[in-house]
């Protein structure tokens, strides 16, 4: 991903499932897409190219009708508003992305955008932006003529290059428009039933934010009476501190003071740490995705007042062939999905379901997707140490392992990764196994593996893993009989934490692994089937604070 990068997020909740979808861009200026369900938890369509943009464009999105609908405003290299519809079959499935409109309104080069749906339905929609002068700008689309047209609203002047987040309140009607003035302080703008524009509420905490600050807003419009409003801001203030404002109607309007939540991204010259929010205002349960650190995109929960380790799962773009660029260099698909192409087989997800709760908790082994420099297959043991440094195309958690090409258990183990990948890729697994009970514990790899997999135990497993300090190595021959199974066994003392990576890599062919590990009592603690319990392989020691600290270094960043 691109450090610095936009973020934008989009969230439905449908039959109690929490489906999310987090926007960003790669260094190939590509938007990407990362998704997260409460059944199936986070992972990335690591082939799910939305569209490219302009590097470092605004990113703004809209969705309805339960998420199968997507809307994403961006600009392009010539530095025009574009619109991308995505269209999906059912809540959670693989959207087919078409162009939509291309905005012909004269924008500041480094101006920002936002997206608000209003009316009857919400089906009237108002895309901001900056103009050269420096005011902000408006750009809507009337349901009942069906046409786009500029806004003669007058807006007030910005600061250059000024995040803008606008705001429904449902049902009234109304918009807040959010953005940055000159003295880098926020402010607020508002649309009254009627679609009259007045100066919003003064009264917002008077916070200096960082140049051209991210600002994301949450929402709770007149479910029963005007009182019911409630409001969350969230932004960067200017000493790279991810803060939030909090507005209650009921209790007499915004707090006297920001709140302070983590440290975000040290800036450099491209600026500083987006932050997009999402959840539920009124039950506090948010969360707030933000650049924790470089590659990483973090996710804090306000309501346990933590951040996820590592972030959330996010994809490099895989040339499979399955898209074409069009006359203006943006990417489509060939063909449109249909349905959820990562759909598991009945039976298979039962087996394997993976509650969210356990790896929120710090459950399970931390995975990544990466691509390896393995190209001949002699007898010999290819080296591994490529994977140090090769960038994560995929990664996420996971409290099973396993992946057999026949019966799709890697689309569910792994979420997004698409099978006809599989030549070249490498999953790189590790955690901690904490022996609840002290004995021997017996790690096992079944016979006929596809093509190499590796274990490492100990300190070796940190980051010094290489072929030749494995404790095992199964890999099929060039040539001739396969290998037998291979068990061994590692004495652990009750309420030891040991470093445990295991690495299976794919020459050719089918992409098969099959690995187990079983406590002294009998527990099959690691398999391809759900654990009887999920405590015995954790993403952490217990060394420093669990939640933010781990002695493994980043996928890609293990030298």
């Amino acid at each position: 991903m691109l450090d610095f990068t936009c973020l934008a997020v989009v969230e439905s909740v449908v039959n109690d499932i929490q489906y999310v979808r987090v926007y960003y861009q790669n260094q190939d200026r590509r938007i990407k897409e990362s998704c997260f369900d409460t059944k199936n938890g986070w992972y990335a369509r690591g082939q799910d190219v939305v569209v490219t943009a302009k590097l470092y464009s605004p990113i703004a999105v809209s969705s309805w009708d339960k998420g199968k609908q997507i809307r994403i405003y961006y600009l392009n290299d010539q530095n025009k508003i574009c619109e991308r519809v995505g269209t999906a079959n059912s809540p959670g499935a693989p959207s087919a992305w078409e162009n939509g409109c291309v905005f012909d309104v004269k924008v500041l080069p480094d101006s920002q955008l936002g997206v608000a749906r209003f009316g009857r339905d919400d089906a009237n929609i108002s895309v901001f932006y900056q103009k050269e002068g420096g005011h902000l700008g408006e750009i809507k689309y009337q349901k009942r003529a069906d046409e786009w047209n500029p806004s003669r609203t007058e807006f007030p002047k910005a600061y250059s290059g000024s995040s803008i987040y606008a705001t429904s309140a449902k049902p009234a009607g109304e918009v807040r428009l959010y953005y940055q003035d000159i003295g880098r302080t926020i402010k607020e703008h508002y649309m009254k039933k009627g679609g009259v524009w007045e100066p919003g509420d003064d009264n917002i905490p008077n916070v200096v934010l960082a140049p051209k600050a991210s600002i994301s807003v949450l929402s709770r419009g007149y479910e029963n009476k005007p009182s019911d409003l409630l409001i969350q801001v969230f932004s960067v203030r200017h000493d790279n501190k991810l803060i939030g404002m909090a507005y209650d109607q009921e209790d007499g309007g915004w707090e006297a003071k920001a709140k302070e939540y983590v440290n975000t991204l040290v800036p450099s010259s491209s600026g500083f740490s987006a932050v997009a929010a999402c959840g539920n205002v009124k039950e506090g349960l948010i969360s707030v995705f933000y650049q924790s650190e470089a590659n990483i995109i973090a996710k804090y929960s306000l309501g346990e007042q933590k951040r996820s380790p590592l972030g959330i799962p996010t994809s490099l773009d895989i040339d499979t062939g399955n898209h074409t660029k069009t006359d203006d260099g943006n990417v489509k698909d060939d063909a449109k999905y249909s349905g959820n192409n990562n759909a598991i087989p009945a039976g298979d997800s039962n087996d394997r379901a993976i509650p969210t709760s356990a790896i929120e908790s710090g459950f399970g082994l931390a995975y990544a997707i990466q691509e390896h420099t393995w190209t001949t297959n002699t007898d010999k043991v290819p080296p591994v140490t490529s994977l140090k440094t090769s960038p994560p195309i995929q990664q996420g958690y996971t409290s099973v392992i396993g992946f057999n090409e026949d019966s799709r258990w890697s689309s569910f183990i792994y979420g997004g990764l698409m099978i006809d990948t599989k030549q070249g890729k490498a999953v790189n697994h590790r955690g901690y196994l904490y022996a609840k009970v002290g004995g021997d514990y017996s790690f096992s790899v079944p016979q006929v593996q596809y093509d190499l997999t590796l274990l490492w135990v100990g300190e070796t497993a940190l980051k010094d893993y290489d072929t030749d300090n494995a404790f095992i190595v199964y890999k099929r021959p060039e040539s001739g009989a396969w290998p037998s199974a291979i068990t061994k066994t590692m004495h652990c003392y009750k309420g030891s934490y040991t470093p445990i990576r295991i690495i299976t890599m794919c020459y050719s062919g089918t992409f098969y692994l099959d690995f187990t590990i079983k406590a002294p009592d009998g527990t099959m603690v690691l398999s391809g089937k759900k654990p009887q319990a999920y405590d015995w392989i954790k993403q952490h020691s217990p060394r420093g604070d669990l939640v933010n600290a781990t002695p493994f270094p980043h996928f890609g960043k293990e030298i």
